[in-house]
């Protein structure tokens, strides 16, 4: 079993970030997926006429496998964000970036 890392906490309440069940996984301009163990298991490039994978679609590969380290990440242009599922339909914000551009 993968060891889960707490989350990091970035914003001024001291309070975790959480993802959205509903969030789209896409950016547009930029890149987005979702990662089983540091393997690939969705990437928006991948969708079929912009026919985008949810956070909630995720959680239901996570809750039939659930002993592994799932990741959902957003590149885009001025903002990144690495979300962890750390339990059943939490996915907290562990990293948090600047983007590109």
């Amino acid at each position: 079993m993968t060891t889960l890392r707490r989350p990091v906490l970035l914003n001024s309440s001291g309070a975790p970030q959480t993802l959205s069940l509903d969030s789209i996984i896409a950016v547009g301009f930029g890149s987005s997926h979702c990662m089983k163990d540091g393997e690939l298991v969705y990437d928006e490039q991948d969708a079929i006429d912009e026919q985008y994978a949810t956070c909630r679609d995720m959680e239901k590969l996570a809750l039939a496998d659930p002993d592994h380290d799932w990741r959902i990440s957003y590149y885009g242009p001025l903002s990144e964000a690495v979300y962890q599922r750390q339990g059943p339909g939490m996915w907290m914000l562990i990293e948090k970036g600047s983007g590109f551009a």
